[in-house]
């Protein structure tokens, strides 16, 4: 996927450039840079609607094809995915929308 030459930036609904189309990057800062980033991520995000994005660690040492299962377990713990589990096994295994919770 190709990244769009101007960025939306949602909370404002401001049009940005993206890095890349800027006529100065020599100037560019490291914060500069990573805002657009983030914005581009963003973009991509609200055109896909996902429901949430959760990150977990499977190492502290950035180790490929290496799981520390305990690390793993603390992060579950802490997002709340395990207690989501738990919620969805006892029989509310999905979001209604807000329209249906207020007609019932």
């Amino acid at each position: 996927m190709q990244s769009p030459k101007y960025l939306l930036k949602v909370d404002t609904m401001e049009i940005m450039r993206h890095p890349e189309e800027t006529t100065n990057m020599k100037r560019q800062t490291v914060a500069s840079y990573f805002r657009y980033s983030l914005m581009d991520l963003l973009s991509k995000m609200v055109i896909g609607q996902p429901h949430f994005v959760r990150c977990i660690k499977p190492n502290d040492d950035r180790e490929a094809l290496r799981f520390s299962q305990a690390r793993v377990l603390v992060q579950l713990r802490y997002t709340g995915i395990l207690e989501t589990i738990n919620i969805r096994r006892q029989g509310y295994s999905h979001r209604i929308l807000f329209e249906e919770f207020v007609k019932r």
